[in-house]
Protein backbone atom coordinates (compact mmCIF):
# COMPACT_ATOMS: atom_id res chain seq x y z
CA UNK A 1 0.00 0.00 0.00
CA UNK A 2 2.78 2.14 1.11
CA UNK A 3 4.51 1.70 -2.64
CA UNK A 4 0.89 2.31 -4.37
CA UNK A 5 0.69 5.84 -2.28
CA UNK A 6 4.52 6.74 -3.26
CA UNK A 7 4.39 5.94 -6.95
CA UNK A 8 1.02 8.10 -6.92
CA UNK A 9 2.38 10.54 -4.92
CA UNK A 10 5.31 10.42 -7.51
CA UNK A 11 3.53 10.50 -10.62
CA UNK A 12 1.27 13.20 -9.58
CA UNK A 13 4.46 15.16 -9.16
CA UNK A 14 5.70 13.82 -12.34
CA UNK A 15 1.65 15.17 -14.29
CA UNK A 16 1.67 18.04 -12.24
CA UNK A 17 5.07 19.36 -13.80
CA UNK A 18 3.96 18.50 -16.96
CA UNK A 19 1.12 20.35 -17.20
CA UNK A 20 3.08 23.34 -15.68
CA UNK A 21 5.61 22.87 -18.79
CA UNK A 22 2.11 22.31 -21.10
CA UNK A 23 1.27 25.49 -19.85
CA UNK A 24 3.81 27.51 -20.67
CA UNK A 25 4.56 26.67 -23.94
CA UNK A 26 0.87 27.43 -24.58
CA UNK A 27 1.35 30.73 -22.60
CA UNK A 28 4.69 31.72 -24.54
CA UNK A 29 2.93 30.77 -28.21
CA UNK A 30 1.24 33.84 -27.33
CA UNK A 31 3.89 35.83 -27.18
CA UNK A 32 5.00 36.51 -30.29
CA UNK A 33 6.16 39.19 -32.28
CA UNK A 34 7.85 39.96 -35.73
CA UNK A 35 10.33 42.04 -36.39
CA UNK A 36 12.37 43.41 -39.69
CA UNK A 37 14.54 46.31 -40.57
CA UNK A 38 14.78 47.67 -44.04
CA UNK A 39 17.76 49.94 -45.11
CA UNK A 40 17.45 52.60 -47.53
CA UNK A 41 19.93 53.92 -50.07
CA UNK A 42 19.93 57.31 -48.50
CA UNK A 43 21.40 56.50 -45.27
CA UNK A 44 18.27 55.40 -42.81
CA UNK A 45 16.54 52.36 -41.72
CA UNK A 46 12.83 51.63 -41.25
CA UNK A 47 12.82 49.34 -38.28
CA UNK A 48 8.84 47.91 -38.16
CA UNK A 49 7.34 45.67 -35.29
CA UNK A 50 4.52 44.31 -35.72
CA UNK A 51 2.41 41.82 -33.14
CA UNK A 52 -0.93 40.04 -33.30
CA UNK A 53 -2.83 40.60 -29.92
CA UNK A 54 -6.30 39.72 -30.52
CA UNK A 55 -8.55 38.37 -32.94
CA UNK A 56 -11.42 40.05 -33.41
CA UNK A 57 -14.72 38.74 -34.50
CA UNK A 58 -17.82 39.81 -36.08
CA UNK A 59 -20.02 38.35 -33.68
CA UNK A 60 -19.40 36.09 -29.79
CA UNK A 61 -22.44 33.34 -30.70
CA UNK A 62 -20.76 31.35 -33.55
CA UNK A 63 -22.63 28.23 -33.89
CA UNK A 64 -22.42 28.03 -37.60
CA UNK A 65 -18.95 30.10 -37.94
CA UNK A 66 -18.03 34.00 -38.10
CA UNK A 67 -16.46 36.37 -40.13
CA UNK A 68 -13.29 37.78 -38.44
CA UNK A 69 -9.83 40.10 -37.92
CA UNK A 70 -7.14 40.47 -36.57
CA UNK A 71 -6.03 43.37 -34.06
CA UNK A 72 -2.19 43.91 -34.71
CA UNK A 73 0.20 46.40 -32.45
CA UNK A 74 2.73 48.03 -34.59
CA UNK A 75 5.85 50.08 -33.94
CA UNK A 76 7.62 51.58 -37.36
CA UNK A 77 10.72 53.56 -36.13
CA UNK A 78 13.04 55.29 -38.55
CA UNK A 79 16.44 55.61 -37.49
CA UNK A 80 20.12 56.69 -38.52
CA UNK A 81 20.69 59.39 -41.23
CA UNK A 82 18.15 61.71 -43.04
CA UNK A 83 15.23 59.96 -42.15
CA UNK A 84 11.72 61.26 -44.63
CA UNK A 85 9.27 62.66 -43.11
CA UNK A 86 7.21 59.62 -45.10
CA UNK A 87 7.65 56.87 -47.05
CA UNK A 88 5.42 56.08 -50.42
CA UNK A 89 4.29 53.24 -49.53
CA UNK A 90 3.96 50.45 -46.25
CA UNK A 91 1.32 47.78 -46.06
CA UNK A 92 1.46 44.35 -44.99
CA UNK A 93 -0.94 41.03 -45.09
CA UNK A 94 -1.04 38.50 -42.13
CA UNK A 95 -2.05 34.85 -42.49
CA UNK A 96 -3.36 32.59 -40.06
CA UNK A 97 -3.55 29.04 -41.02
CA UNK A 98 -5.33 28.42 -43.77
CA UNK A 99 -7.00 32.14 -44.00
CA UNK A 100 -4.40 33.98 -46.34
CA UNK A 101 -3.89 37.77 -47.32
CA UNK A 102 -5.65 39.57 -44.55
CA UNK A 103 -3.89 42.93 -45.83
CA UNK A 104 -3.81 46.11 -43.73
CA UNK A 105 -2.49 49.48 -43.99
CA UNK A 106 0.60 50.91 -41.79
CA UNK A 107 1.46 54.32 -41.52
CA UNK A 108 3.75 56.32 -44.09
CA UNK A 109 5.13 58.39 -41.59
CA UNK A 110 5.80 55.76 -39.05
CA UNK A 111 4.32 55.74 -35.54
CA UNK A 112 3.13 53.78 -32.54
CA UNK A 113 -0.69 52.39 -32.16
CA UNK A 114 -3.02 49.49 -33.00
CA UNK A 115 -4.37 48.91 -36.46
CA UNK A 116 -7.14 45.92 -37.39
CA UNK A 117 -6.92 44.14 -40.74
CA UNK A 118 -10.07 44.45 -43.27
CA UNK A 119 -10.51 41.08 -44.70
CA UNK A 120 -12.76 39.98 -42.82
CA UNK A 121 -12.25 36.48 -43.66
CA UNK A 122 -15.48 33.37 -42.70
CA UNK A 123 -14.65 30.90 -40.46
CA UNK A 124 -16.79 27.76 -40.10
CA UNK A 125 -15.39 26.62 -37.07
CA UNK A 126 -17.18 27.62 -33.42
CA UNK A 127 -14.47 28.92 -31.71
CA UNK A 128 -15.39 32.92 -31.84
CA UNK A 129 -15.29 33.48 -28.09
CA UNK A 130 -12.33 32.23 -27.52
CA UNK A 131 -9.38 32.16 -30.87
CA UNK A 132 -6.45 33.86 -30.47
CA UNK A 133 -4.25 34.82 -32.93
CA UNK A 134 -2.07 31.77 -32.00
CA UNK A 135 -4.51 29.47 -32.21
CA UNK A 136 -5.30 30.87 -35.50
CA UNK A 137 -1.83 30.36 -36.17
CA UNK A 138 -1.47 33.81 -37.66
CA UNK A 139 1.66 34.61 -38.99
CA UNK A 140 3.27 37.92 -40.45
CA UNK A 141 4.58 36.84 -43.82
CA UNK A 142 4.51 39.54 -46.30
CA UNK A 143 5.22 43.17 -45.73
CA UNK A 144 5.31 45.91 -48.50
CA UNK A 145 7.31 49.31 -48.66
CA UNK A 146 8.70 51.62 -51.00
CA UNK A 147 10.09 55.11 -50.43
CA UNK A 148 12.85 57.55 -50.72
CA UNK A 149 16.11 55.11 -51.46
CA UNK A 150 13.83 52.03 -51.30
CA UNK A 151 12.74 50.66 -53.93
CA UNK A 152 9.42 48.77 -54.37
CA UNK A 153 9.90 45.39 -52.64
CA UNK A 154 8.01 42.99 -50.54
CA UNK A 155 10.28 41.28 -47.45
CA UNK A 156 9.28 38.05 -45.46
CA UNK A 157 8.36 39.02 -41.42
CA UNK A 158 7.81 35.82 -40.02
CA UNK A 159 6.61 35.75 -36.40
CA UNK A 160 9.15 34.42 -33.76
CA UNK A 161 8.40 34.01 -29.78
CA UNK A 162 9.32 36.55 -27.83
CA UNK A 163 10.78 35.91 -24.23
CA UNK A 164 8.51 37.94 -22.34
CA UNK A 165 4.95 38.22 -22.20
CA UNK A 166 4.94 42.43 -21.97
CA UNK A 167 1.39 43.65 -20.64
CA UNK A 168 2.26 47.14 -20.46
CA UNK A 169 5.28 49.87 -20.63
CA UNK A 170 4.85 53.77 -19.30
CA UNK A 171 6.99 56.46 -18.52
CA UNK A 172 5.36 59.39 -17.21
CA UNK A 173 6.80 62.92 -15.84
CA UNK A 174 5.96 63.51 -12.05
CA UNK A 175 5.43 66.99 -10.92
CA UNK A 176 7.41 68.47 -14.15
CA UNK A 177 10.50 66.76 -12.36
CA UNK A 178 11.25 63.58 -12.77
CA UNK A 179 10.22 60.02 -14.99
CA UNK A 180 8.01 57.68 -13.48
CA UNK A 181 8.97 54.09 -15.64
CA UNK A 182 6.63 51.37 -14.79
CA UNK A 183 6.09 47.80 -17.04
CA UNK A 184 4.43 44.61 -16.17
CA UNK A 185 4.89 41.00 -17.86
CA UNK A 186 2.76 38.36 -17.95
CA UNK A 187 5.11 35.80 -18.62
CA UNK A 188 8.60 35.57 -18.59
CA UNK A 189 10.83 32.79 -20.44
CA UNK A 190 14.54 32.47 -19.46
CA UNK A 191 14.88 36.28 -18.72
CA UNK A 192 18.13 37.34 -17.27
CA UNK A 193 17.34 41.44 -16.58
CA UNK A 194 15.81 44.42 -18.23
CA UNK A 195 18.00 47.79 -19.27
CA UNK A 196 15.80 51.08 -19.53
CA UNK A 197 17.56 53.09 -22.51
CA UNK A 198 17.08 57.21 -22.47
CA UNK A 199 17.25 58.96 -25.69
CA UNK A 200 17.08 62.93 -26.86
CA UNK A 201 16.37 61.85 -30.67
CA UNK A 202 14.90 58.34 -30.45
CA UNK A 203 17.83 57.32 -32.35
CA UNK A 204 21.13 57.28 -30.19
CA UNK A 205 20.41 55.77 -26.71
CA UNK A 206 22.22 55.33 -23.68
CA UNK A 207 21.47 52.89 -20.52
CA UNK A 208 19.83 54.78 -17.72
CA UNK A 209 19.18 51.72 -14.99
CA UNK A 210 19.50 47.70 -14.81
CA UNK A 211 17.19 45.75 -13.75
CA UNK A 212 17.02 41.75 -12.61
CA UNK A 213 14.08 39.59 -14.55
CA UNK A 214 12.46 36.94 -13.08
CA UNK A 215 14.16 34.42 -14.55
CA UNK A 216 11.00 32.12 -15.42
CA UNK A 217 7.71 33.39 -14.11
CA UNK A 218 4.10 32.89 -15.47
CA UNK A 219 2.86 35.27 -12.92
CA UNK A 220 1.91 38.79 -13.41
CA UNK A 221 5.01 40.78 -12.10
CA UNK A 222 5.28 44.76 -11.97
CA UNK A 223 8.44 46.64 -11.75
CA UNK A 224 8.92 50.26 -11.32
CA UNK A 225 11.97 52.96 -11.21
CA UNK A 226 13.14 56.36 -11.89
CA UNK A 227 14.62 58.99 -13.92
CA UNK A 228 16.01 61.62 -11.71
CA UNK A 229 16.33 64.00 -13.93
CA UNK A 230 15.00 63.61 -17.54
CA UNK A 231 16.24 65.67 -20.28
CA UNK A 232 14.54 69.15 -20.54
CA UNK A 233 12.28 69.21 -23.34
CA UNK A 234 11.73 65.92 -24.79
CA UNK A 235 12.75 62.29 -23.24
CA UNK A 236 12.62 59.16 -24.86
CA UNK A 237 12.19 55.47 -23.07
CA UNK A 238 12.40 52.17 -24.42
CA UNK A 239 12.54 49.00 -22.44
CA UNK A 240 15.68 46.20 -23.46
CA UNK A 241 15.06 42.87 -22.37
CA UNK A 242 18.10 40.00 -22.11
CA UNK A 243 17.99 36.66 -22.21
CA UNK A 244 20.32 34.44 -20.03
CA UNK A 245 22.03 33.56 -23.59
CA UNK A 246 22.40 37.38 -24.64
CA UNK A 247 19.91 37.15 -26.94
CA UNK A 248 17.66 40.87 -26.42
CA UNK A 249 14.48 42.33 -27.47
CA UNK A 250 12.95 45.94 -27.24
CA UNK A 251 9.83 47.57 -26.17
CA UNK A 252 7.88 50.22 -27.66
CA UNK A 253 8.96 53.87 -27.33
CA UNK A 254 7.52 56.37 -24.86
CA UNK A 255 7.76 59.93 -24.58
CA UNK A 256 7.96 62.60 -21.99
CA UNK A 257 8.31 66.37 -22.36
CA UNK A 258 9.68 68.73 -19.59
CA UNK A 259 9.34 71.81 -19.73
CA UNK A 260 12.30 74.46 -18.32
CA UNK A 261 11.62 76.37 -15.21
CA UNK A 262 11.00 80.10 -15.96
CA UNK A 263 9.80 79.98 -19.74
CA UNK A 264 6.23 81.77 -20.56
CA UNK A 265 2.94 79.86 -21.04
CA UNK A 266 1.39 78.81 -23.81
CA UNK A 267 -1.89 77.57 -23.99
CA UNK A 268 -3.03 75.00 -26.16
CA UNK A 269 -6.90 74.03 -26.40
CA UNK A 270 -8.59 71.53 -27.18
CA UNK A 271 -6.29 68.61 -26.36
CA UNK A 272 -6.87 66.08 -27.10
CA UNK A 273 -8.63 67.24 -30.51
CA UNK A 274 -10.25 65.89 -33.61
CA UNK A 275 -9.41 68.73 -35.99
CA UNK A 276 -8.45 72.11 -34.84
CA UNK A 277 -6.19 73.33 -32.32
CA UNK A 278 -5.83 77.30 -30.97
CA UNK A 279 -2.57 78.67 -29.39
CA UNK A 280 -2.22 81.58 -27.17
CA UNK A 281 0.78 83.08 -25.82
CA UNK A 282 2.57 86.14 -26.38
CA UNK A 283 3.55 87.26 -30.17
CA UNK A 284 6.84 86.87 -29.99
CA UNK A 285 6.71 83.03 -28.42
CA UNK A 286 3.96 81.55 -30.87
CA UNK A 287 5.70 83.62 -33.96
CA UNK A 288 7.55 80.15 -35.10
CA UNK A 289 5.55 77.39 -34.50
CA UNK A 290 6.61 73.18 -34.69
CA UNK A 291 5.00 69.88 -34.98
CA UNK A 292 6.88 67.00 -34.75
CA UNK A 293 6.29 63.33 -33.90
CA UNK A 294 6.59 61.25 -31.06
CA UNK A 295 10.14 59.83 -33.03
CA UNK A 296 11.45 63.69 -33.04
CA UNK A 297 10.89 64.47 -37.17
CA UNK A 298 9.35 67.29 -38.19
CA UNK A 299 6.09 66.81 -39.79
CA UNK A 300 4.94 70.76 -39.63
CA UNK A 301 3.26 70.07 -42.72
CA UNK A 302 -0.03 71.92 -40.68
CA UNK A 303 -2.56 74.59 -42.34
CA UNK A 304 -2.64 77.89 -40.00
CA UNK A 305 -5.74 79.35 -40.76
CA UNK A 306 -6.10 82.16 -38.38
CA UNK A 307 -2.91 84.34 -37.35
CA UNK A 308 -3.73 86.70 -35.05
CA UNK A 309 -1.03 88.93 -32.14
CA UNK A 310 -1.54 86.55 -29.21
CA UNK A 311 -3.85 83.74 -31.19
CA UNK A 312 -3.23 81.21 -33.79
CA UNK A 313 -5.61 78.43 -35.08
CA UNK A 314 -4.02 75.07 -36.77
CA UNK A 315 -5.98 72.14 -38.55
CA UNK A 316 -4.08 68.87 -37.69
CA UNK A 317 -6.66 66.66 -40.22
CA UNK A 318 -4.45 65.81 -42.52
CA UNK A 319 -2.55 64.34 -39.08
CA UNK A 320 -2.94 60.67 -37.96
CA UNK A 321 -4.39 59.71 -35.27
CA UNK A 322 -1.71 59.91 -31.88
CA UNK A 323 0.78 61.89 -29.93
CA UNK A 324 2.44 65.02 -31.46
CA UNK A 325 4.34 67.43 -29.76
CA UNK A 326 4.21 70.87 -30.75
CA UNK A 327 6.84 73.27 -30.55
CA UNK A 328 6.93 77.51 -29.99
CA UNK A 329 10.09 79.61 -29.09
CA UNK A 330 10.43 78.54 -25.98
CA UNK A 331 7.91 75.60 -24.88
CA UNK A 332 7.48 72.29 -25.60
CA UNK A 333 3.52 70.58 -25.21
CA UNK A 334 2.14 67.14 -26.12
CA UNK A 335 -0.68 67.45 -28.65
CA UNK A 336 -3.27 64.39 -28.97
CA UNK A 337 -4.90 64.05 -32.19
CA UNK A 338 -7.97 61.55 -31.19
Amino acid sequence: MLKIILSLILFSDYLMKKIFLLFLILFFQQAVRSQCTVSSSNGYDVNIMLNPIEIVPSTNNCKWGYNFNVKIEYSIIFSGGSPPHSLYTLQAEVNCGSFTNLFFDLPNSGGVGTITTTSNPWNTASDCATATPASLNCNIVDIQISGPGITTQAIDCPITPLPIELISFTADLIDDEYTRIIWQTGSELNNDYFTIERSRDAHNWEELIEIDGAGNSSQLLNYTTQDLSPYDGLSYYRLKQTDFNGQNSYSAIKAINKVEKGISKVTVYPNPTENLIFIKGDHDEISIIKIYNVFGQDISRFNIINSEIDHKSIDLSKLSKGLYILKTKTNIIKVYRK
